[in-house]
């Protein structure tokens, strides 16, 4: 016969202890006994404050505080007594803080004196290591260098931002496709196969298959990385601004104490040498972080194509697209500077915000002529539904086109020198490619034959169409416009209205792309329809992005 009496007194622990939980309280438990019961202290565990909740003659509760002294420590224990440790605080006496675009951020012990140089004494101590591991790389984004490097930095010195919840250095840096952020095509495919004639400049599409050699995929994406990861400078520091975070004493708010950084660490005697004190948080910024203004950092332009030295150069404040050419060691005699591309991030940016905007805004009224337009004669629901669903689809190809960020030069047909380019000031991450002089013009849409066709001097439109088939009975023959090599749009609405009708007589140029788009058969006609050929400019500048678009 097994007999298991009642419990006794209890007390609880809680908080800071190896075991929290209920106890038993046997005889006079005093509190280093509970503790040693519960496992003891665990490290972080507060020795200046614990406290003692008590129930006094089931009448009051009270609360006693203590430290864990040696008086303490003897103090006995009732019955329902509940025991809290509290940990340390997390602040650091002596130690400051140093974070954002550094080679090893992290916790430094403090000194009375302390000042900005001598947290950062030189610029070496500003080189992040994901600089100096791009730099050891011999192909630029290999995977297996990266993953080495990437597992030895963890193993062998682990970086302060592992423990401290601070943004890693991979998220401070720039990937390395967002420098020129552009497609190998536009800048004449390097690395692709030489046995294939396609001209410079064109999309290219290869089969997974294509290569007898497995390796020959890799080479085209190493040779590809290596000339995009030209130029790009991680390391790049905001010299013109740092801030001290600070906690103010008196109402515990948070002080910025901003600083200027050259100054701080090349001339220590400057106001900008901030005294430092024990708490601080100092963060240095990249130029991913905040945007400069263009003298301030270093700006590139990737120049490519029918150009005597291609290649990626460093923008001098003040200089133009034309100075940069002429470093380039000019044109070629084979360039067509007529349909050169300049293409420019924030161009693209907006491109693809105004491509948004007019989506929405044709989807809208799209659906609205359709939900307030009774069915035709000789036509159902289910078919105009049909209709509805197949000018939906049309509209989803024009706007799955991802724009270009081309800036259109409006140069002369004939230019053909250096002097002919304008002086446009250059942003960063500008790209320019002037290709080799070409030889066709692009007939697309809905025409018969698609296709391109060979240029003839002084040949006008119309002949080029009927070369084609002309447009087909689904054609939107109001609506025709030409794509022009440089970028330009000239469409059969705005030449009509202003040259009385002559557009089937407008001469073409090499590189031109005439575009005949379907007829819509939208109730009422579609308000934002007439944009179409603006949106087809800006979006894809290609005969093999129009063939996407117009079937």
């Amino acid at each position: 016969m097994i007999y298991i009496p009642h419990v006794g007194a209890q007390v609880a622990i809680t908080g800071s202890v190896n075991e929290p939980g209920i106890y038993e309280l046997k005889d006079e438990m005093t509190v280093a006994a509970a503790l040693e019961g519960a496992g003891g202290l665990t490290s972080l565990a507060g020795a200046q404050r614990a406290l003692l909740e008590r129930i006094e003659n089931r009448n009051a509760r009270v609360v006693e505080e203590f430290p864990l002294d040696t008086q303490g420590m003897r103090r006995q224990l009732a019955d329902g007594d509940l025991l809290r440790i509290f940990p340390l605080s997390p602040k650091f006496e002596n130690a400051v803080m140093l974070r954002g675009s550094v080679a090893q951020p992290g916790r430094y012990a403090w000194k009375a004196g302390m000042h900005v140089s001598d947290l950062i004494p030189s610029q070496e101590f500003l080189v992040t290591r994901d600089f100096w591991n791009g730099q050891n790389e011999l192909v630029p984004g290999s995977v297996d260098h990266a993953f080495r490097t990437e597992r030895a930095d963890q193993s062998i010195n682990p970086r302060p931002d592992q423990f401290m919840n601070q943004r890693s250095e991979q998220s401070e840096n720039p990937r390395p496709d967002q420098f020129m952020d552009q497609r190998p095509d536009q800048f004449g495919n390097q690395g692709i196969d030489r046995n294939t004639n396609e001209h410079p400049g064109q999309s290219i599409s290869h089969s997974p298959n294509q290569y007898e050699n497995p390796l020959t995929n890799q080479l085209v994406t190493a040779r590809t990385s290596m000339i995009e990861s030209v130029g790009k400078n991680s390391a790049e520091i905001n010299w013109e601004y740092a801030v001290i975070e600070r906690l103010d004493d008196q109402d515990l708010s948070t002080r910025l104490i901003p600083f200027r950084l050259a100054s701080a660490i090349n001339d220590p005697a400057s106001g900008d040498n901030q005294l430092l004190k024990a708490g601080d948080v100092v963060t240095i910024f990249s130029r991913a972080d905040l945007d400069l203004p263009m003298e301030k950092h270093a700006s590139f332009i990737r120049v490519g194509g029918e150009v005597n030295a291609p290649g990626v150069y460093r923008v001098n404040p003040g200089e133009t697209l034309r100075d940069v050419v002429v470093r380039a060691g000019g044109l070629t005699s084979h360039s067509y500077l007529y349909a050169s591309r300049l293409t420019r991030v924030s161009t693209r940016h907006a491109q693809e915000e105004q491509l948004k905007k007019s989506s929405e805004q044709m989807q809208r009224e799209l659906v609205s002529k359709y939900a307030n337009a009774a069915p035709s004669t000789g036509q159902t629901a289910n078919d105009q539904q049909a209709q509805l669903g197949m000018q939906q689809a049309a509209l989803a190809r024009l706007f799955a086109i991802q724009p270009t960020g081309q800036v259109v030069l409006q140069m002369k047909p004939e230019a053909a020198s250096v002097s002919d380019i304008p002086d446009l000031p250059i942003e960063d991450q500008d790209a320019f490619y002037v290709p080799a002089r070409l030889s066709t013009v692009q007939v697309t849409g809905a025409v018969y034959n698609a296709n391109a066709f060979r240029h003839q001097a002084g040949r006008q439109l119309y002949a080029y169409l009927n070369d084609a088939g002309g447009p087909t009975r689904d054609a939107d023959t109001k609506r025709i416009f030409v794509i022009r090599a440089d970028g330009t749009v000239v469409s059969k609405q705005s030449r009509s209205a202003h040259l009385h009708g002559d557009f089937e007589k407008l001469r073409l140029f090499p590189g031109d792309a005439i575009v005949v788009p379907e007829r819509f058969k939208a109730p009422g006609g579609i308000r934002g329809i007439q944009d179409f050929t603006q949106i087809i400019s800006q979006s894809a500048l290609t005969a093999a992005a129009l063939g996407a678009v117009l079937p």
